[in-house]
């Protein structure tokens, strides 16, 4: 897929493309080694990812205001 807009489904599997495999930007993100969301099994070693649920409004912790955005597309 490289529609970055596509909308995942629960037990859909996103998997980096071969040719990206080594790209910089990627193995420096994989890295940092950051945790993983709950919604998500992640596989590092194969690099794939399964999406289990769809997320939740309380597994979003970026302080959000969706009033705003509403707002924002409203005019």
């Amino acid at each position: 897929m490289d529609i970055p807009s596509y909308i995942v489904k629960v037990g859909d599997v996103i998997q980096v493309a071969d040719h990206f495999k080594n790209n910089a930007e990627l193995q420096a993100a994989l890295k940092m080694n950051r945790p993983s969301p709950s919604w998500l099994s992640i596989d590092r070693n194969a690099l794939k990812a399964q999406v289990l649920r769809l997320p939740q409004r309380e597994d979003i912790t970026a302080p959000i205001n969706e009033r705003l955005i509403v707002e924002f597309y409203s005019r």
